[in-house]
């Protein structure tokens, strides 16, 4: 992906991986709590 002078395609391309990221930290927070079964 060459570097381009608009920061809005790079915005918007960079909030999917912060949304996936934090999905998927939430659910793995969620799989060790009830493994661990401390709720």
């Amino acid at each position: 992906m060459a570097p381009d002078t608009e920061d809005d395609s790079k915005a918007f391309g960079l909030w999917p991986t912060i949304a996936g990221f934090a999905f998927a930290a939430a659910i793995f927070v969620s799989m060790f709590v009830m493994a661990t079964g401390f709720a």
